[in-house]
């Protein structure tokens, strides 16, 4: 069985990171992306899915560092869904975000990279340069 998924969009307000509690803390990013669907024959406008982004490790400290909110990403990683028990109401409540593998940064934060990584400097187009940052396999 595969689970995979690649989403385009902007991501809906900027990036907070949190680190999980223990020996070994682990910086956790979640943000949602507002992505447009196709529009159909005779549909007047777009519709908008926002679906839940998270990212750990340096992945989540890269996406706090070099984007934010409006800023154009590209995800790809896979469905996670979850259940809780509402405490009100006493109702099961499902839960589905994307765990994510990799983060391609179209639109990116052109200063906070130049002061972040040693080196020569980015090329003047953010939409012509890609940073991709990537989770690795010990993360999760």
């Amino acid at each position: 069985m595969i689970n995979v998924v690649v989403l385009e969009g902007r991501i809906t307000k900027d990036i907070q990171i949190r680190y999980t509690q223990g020996q070994n803390p682990l910086a956790v990013a979640n943000f949602s992306l507002a992505v447009d669907r196709p529009r159909r024959a005779g549909q007047q406008e777009s519709q908008t899915d926002f679906p839940r982004i998270k990212a750990f490790g340096k992945l989540a400290e890269n996406c706090e560092k070099y984007t934010g909110k409006g800023k154009r990403v590209i995800v790809r990683g896979k469905v996670q869904t979850a259940s809780y028990e509402d405490k009100e109401t006493k109702k099961t409540v499902y839960t589905t975000e994307i765990v994510a593998d990799e983060i391609q940064f179209i639109d990116w934060n052109q200063q906070t990279a130049v002061e972040a990584q040693p080196g020569p400097i980015p090329e003047e187009n953010p939409a012509e340069a890609i940073i991709v940052a990537e989770a690795e396999d010990d993360e999760f």
